[in-house]
């Protein structure tokens, strides 16, 4: 029994360096056993923002403004992309994307579960018996599949709220404010920080009408917030000042698009809906995976209102857990209020409501729900077997986050998954980093065509354009939020013909535009009305692909500059449309089979 006191106490003393060895070999074990045979999320992730990075590496235009990277699109602006002074793209100057990506992935799960510790610890939780709250709100919150490209946009949260109520109780002010300094470079202004400073601004009006004072220190860190997140951004700062006419395609978008998988926007009553359905689900980008916490607080809301009625007065807990709901509805209303028809007159007339993605509100969510559950837990500590009881719904909440959402974005699960199939021999489906890239099979591509890369552009046909952009090749083709639309007027008619065939693909192009690919009305049979993008995760080799009737414009496409196609489609006709096939690529080691046409 004193052996037990004695760890337990050895665990409460320690819990906090416990928790970050517990998150840091949880993501690192993984990563060393598989190394880049490990999955990495292809989805606004490996089709994108890992390649972004990489190509604006090797452009050696990091710190410019006002050039234009030539590897993307015959020349998409610089200011268009990621700003130099970003932490995240820091980290892929100094190692290697996977590596890169690893040390980010590790780091922003440690620093959520750091946050969120000290938030429960020194301003909600000042009791010892709440330690096992703390422990494990902060354990569940880390283990959370946050995108970690987008570094602590969401992972950082509590750690920043922690600052500021540093500041607001008057305590620890310099580490306050270097934390505050620190999340720009860590975060993104457009993905959340601009909803972080509205949140703090009503923090501080709050504070104001409470304590009928102004708290000075607290308009300093709020100051010192938005004077570096526009020092960070400094490339959306000056294209928001500046005219220099470079047109981006986000103002040519339909904003309705986004208004459901059909062509009709939502009524205000699917508004509704969707925003109740936000209490069972999350979005991927924002992954809570809270619905077990969304059901204890139903449950303990009738158990308190049962007890009320009883004559045991707890309507300060009632107030404060129905209070924290609705904050959560709020947002969640906000967030697609955003695509409720009769807001898009705005939208179109006004063009930063157009431009500006206002559904990531919703970003606050995750943060938000596991304050709650903190809450909800600290009712049920009180209860003579309370430990026992937090524990369970503690380790039950840990279960769901490991066992759901496992279909495409949680790597943790997926990657635990690869390394059962190892052990066990069974094959692997699952696409992994290096596979995905398949670097090998395109250095042969381009050691075969001899010439080189920025002599020509390329097209990709059934993959994703990242690819060739990360093996070095130069692209007509891209996956970006922010190019030019005079290009995309341009690319499209090359594409014309082919996107008459396909009302989900005309859509996908005209009114989105951000996947500015190369297509073909053929891959429909796999394609979704809102997301045709899904078929890029399935042109493996050993499915029969074959386009028969490709209809493109050749001539268009060579004034481009377009020279090679990459596709994972053997096209049938290709006399029709000036095209040569050259040869056929594919290895062991990639899930790739490229056929090489040449635009003649």
């Amino acid at each position: 029994m004193n052996k037990f006191v004695r760890f337990r106490k050895f665990l409460m003393k320690y819990d906090l360096l416990i928790g970050i060895l517990i998150v840091f070999f949880i993501y690192l074990i993984p990563r060393i056993i598989l190394g880049e045979d490990s999955f990495v999320t292809i989805h606004d992730n490996l089709d994108s923002e890992i390649t972004w990075r990489t190509v604006l590496i090797d452009s050696d235009q990091v710190f410019k403004t006002g050039t234009f990277i030539e590897q993307i699109m015959n020349g998409i602006p610089r200011d268009f992309m990621v700003s130099g002074y970003n932490f995240v793209l820091w980290l892929y100057i100094l190692f290697n994307p996977f590596v890169a990506y690893v040390i980010n992935e590790i780091l922003i799960h440690i620093i959520a579960f750091i946050g969120m510790y000290f938030l429960l610890r020194i301003h909600i939780f000042r009791n010892k018996k709440y330690n096992i709250i703390i422990f494990g709100i902060s354990l569940c919150f880390s283990l959370l599949p946050f995108y970690s490209i987008y570094g602590l946009s969401i992972a950082g949260q509590p750690l920043l709220f922690y600052a500021f109520c540093n500041i607001l109780r008057n305590k620890n002010k310099i580490v306050s404010y270097l934390i505050i300094i620190i999340f720009p470079f860590y975060s993104y202004l457009v993905l959340v920080g601009v909803f972080i400073i509205i949140s703090l601004i009503a923090v501080f009006l709050y504070d104001v009408l409470k304590n009928k004072k102004v708290n000075k220190y607290f308009i300093l860190g709020l100051l010192l917030l938005i004077f570096f997140y526009l020092l960070v951004e400094y490339n959306i700062v000056k294209s928001m000042i500046i005219e220099d006419n470079l047109i981006s395609h986000r103002v040519d978008r339909n904003i309705a698009y986004f208004s459901g998988i059909s062509t009709k926007a939502f009524g205000f009553g699917t508004v509704l809906y969707r925003t109740f359905l936000n209490l069972i689900d999350s979005h991927h980008h924002r992954a809570s995976l809270h619905r077990p916490i969304f059901i204890l607080w139903f449950i303990t809301l009738i158990i308190l209102l049962i007890n009320t009625a009883r004559g045991k007065i707890q309507k300060d807990k009632i107030v404060m857990l129905i209070f924290i709901v609705f904050l959560i509805l709020f947002l969640s209303f906000c967030s697609v209020f955003f695509y409720w028809k009769g807001f898009n007159v705005l939208k179109e007339n006004i063009s930063f409501l157009k431009t500006f993605d206002l559904r990531r509100i919703d970003w606050l969510l995750p943060f938000l729900w596991y304050i709650l559950f903190a809450f909800l837990l600290s009712y049920y500590i009180k209860f003579k077997s309370g430990k026992i009881i937090v524990t369970v719904f503690i380790i039950g909440q840990l279960f769901y986050i490991f066992g759901t959402n496992e279909r495409m974005f949680n790597e943790l699960v997926i990657n635990h998954k690869i390394i059962f199939n190892k052990l066990t021999n069974e094959k692997n489906e699952i696409i992994t980093y290096k596979e995905f890239f398949s670097e090998k099979l395109f250095y042969e591509i381009n050691d075969f065509i001899g010439r080189p890369q920025n002599e020509y552009r390329v097209v990709s046909l059934g993959i994703h354009p990242s690819i060739a952009q990360y093996n070095g090749f130069y692209t007509l083709d891209s996956y970006q939020n922010n190019y030019l639309l005079d290009y995309k007027d341009k690319f499209r008619k090359v594409i014309e013909k082919e996107l008459g065939k396909s009302q989900a693909g005309k859509r996908w192009f005209d009114e989105w535009g951000n996947r500015c690919y190369f297509f073909s009305s053929e891959l429909k049979p796999r394609l979704s009305e809102i997301s045709p993008w899904s078929v890029f995760f399935e042109n493996i080799k050993e499915k029969e692909n074959k386009i028969h009737n490709l209809e493109i414009n050749s001539q268009v496409l060579k004034e481009l500059g377009g020279k090679y196609i990459f596709s994972t489609y053997e096209i049938l006709n290709t006399r029709e449309n000036d095209l040569e096939l050259l040869n056929i690529f594919e290895r062991e080691d990639s899930p790739w089979r490229i056929y090489l046409y040449k635009v003649v």
